[in-house]
């Protein structure tokens, strides 16, 4: 857990932008009391000696940074592939441009949709092949199917069409996630395809949202964050977890996204050695 704990503050603390390192520092020390253990793990790391540094009274600080090449102090940047690395430090330019949310994205009170609601409207988006066949490529017939690589397969149809929207209305990315979410036995699948593309998936749903200036459902953020802080140190989905993270806090408030992670960190029993 202490490791699966490091690793995730220290892919938020790769954010230069000081509202967020002053939220880091906040939940840090919320830690002294709640879990004197993890505080004192934390605080001894690099990930809070670089926090402990900044201070919301410095005002020398720009806006943003281009990124720091990894170092022998940052450990998990210098084991992802090359073009992990790269799909990360985009990511992070994103929350760097968003470290104020608008009061629509600090809301996130959407209600979630029912299954039927949701099916229908994801049936108007248009998306190719939806009432297909399985053997035809059918995407809902896809997501329903016994085989792996059929669910994975619909998944990324979905990925596919998402990509190409300009904008989205709230509803979709929280019809697309929970039909998604009760077709994966609740974004638990053991098939690391199966998990890679709902990542995929939820960090496309994200960039959309937040190109539309909307917030992430609270009741979708609380899963996201819990897939994304379980898989960190996973040595397979390390790197699409530190992405969703990181996109997710573009669409939910970054103290809200450190404080359920810290939750779900706590519930972590063998985390991966990375």
């Amino acid at each position: 857990v202490r490791k699966a704990a490091t690793s995730l503050f220290k892919a938020l603390m790769a954010l230069e932008e000081k509202p967020l390192a002053v939220v880091v520092d906040e939940v840090l020390e919320s830690l002294s009391s709640s879990n004197p253990r993890a505080y004192k793990t934390l605080r001894g790391s690099n990930v809070a000696k670089a926090s402990s540094s900044r201070t919301p009274n410095d005002q020398d600080i720009p806006a943003s940074k281009p990124s720091k090449p990894p170092t022998k102090n940052n450990p998990i940047p210098s084991k992802l592939e090359k073009k992990g690395i790269e799909h990360v430090q985009k990511d992070k330019a994103r929350v760097q441009a968003t470290t104020a949310p608008s009061q629509s994205q600090a809301s996130g009170t959407q209600p979630m949709p029912g299954a039927d609601e949701a099916i229908t409207t994801i049936a108007g988006m248009g998306i190719e092949l939806w009432d297909a066949n399985e053997d035809d490529g059918g995407v809902l017939s896809g997501l329903k199917s016994s085989k792996w690589s059929s669910r994975q397969k619909a998944i990324l149809s979905i990925v596919n069409h998402c990509e190409q929207l300009e904008t989205v209305t709230a509803d979709i990315p929280s019809s697309i996630l929970l039909l998604v979410k009760n077709f994966t036995k609740g974004f638990k699948e053991s098939n690391f395809n199966i998990m890679k593309a709902i990542m995929t998936l939820a960090s496309v749903l994200c960039d959309k949202l937040a190109d539309s200036n909307l917030a992430l459902p609270d009741w979708i953020g609380q899963d996201l964050v819990a897939i994304a802080t379980e898989k960190v140190s996973d040595r397979k989905l390390g790197v699409d977890s530190q992405s969703l993270l990181l996109n997710v806090c573009v669409v939910k408030v970054p103290s809200t996204v450190l404080e359920i992670s810290s939750e779900r960190l706590e519930k972590v029993r063998a985390p991966a050695v990375h």
